[in-house]
């Protein structure tokens, strides 16, 4: 029997830095790059599942805060995979978001090194498989 790879979905704008995640996790995990933060609640609405969602918290369209906030209504079980990756917060309100307990985020820029690790840390965290 095959072991099942780690499903994670990247949410990112800049199309650069979603290939660049896309090539630097696809070895050893099943990964989906996204531009919006609508698709990838789309996605989860039509039944699909993810053991981690990286989701840039500053987007067009909809933030990351209010994916995570749509994310808790539509799919609570997906909440606690999600870690935000940022260059920082802009706003107050962002700033007060990434302060919170119950949130996890990784500071951009990302070195491939860091990345790899951050991801093998938090798929630990909730339990996917290895």
């Amino acid at each position: 029997m095959v072991a099942q790879r780690p499903r994670i979905v990247v949410i990112e704008d800049d199309a650069m830095l979603g290939k660049l995640m896309y090539r630097v996790l696809a070895d050893e995990h099943e990964v989906l790059v996204l531009g919006r933060a609508q698709d990838a609640l789309d996605r989860i609405a039509a039944g699909a599942s993810f053991d981690l969602v990286l989701c840039d918290l500053m987007l067009p369209g909809m933030s990351g805060m209010v994916f995570h906030e749509r994310v808790a209504t539509a799919a609570p079980e997906l909440v606690a995979r999600i870690v935000f990756v940022t260059a920082g917060p802009s706003t107050p309100s962002a700033r007060a978001f990434l302060e919170r307990p119950d949130i996890r985020h990784i500071e951009k820029p990302l070195g491939l090194g860091a990345l790899r690790a951050a991801v093998q840390q938090h798929l630990r965290r909730v339990g996917a498989p290895p």
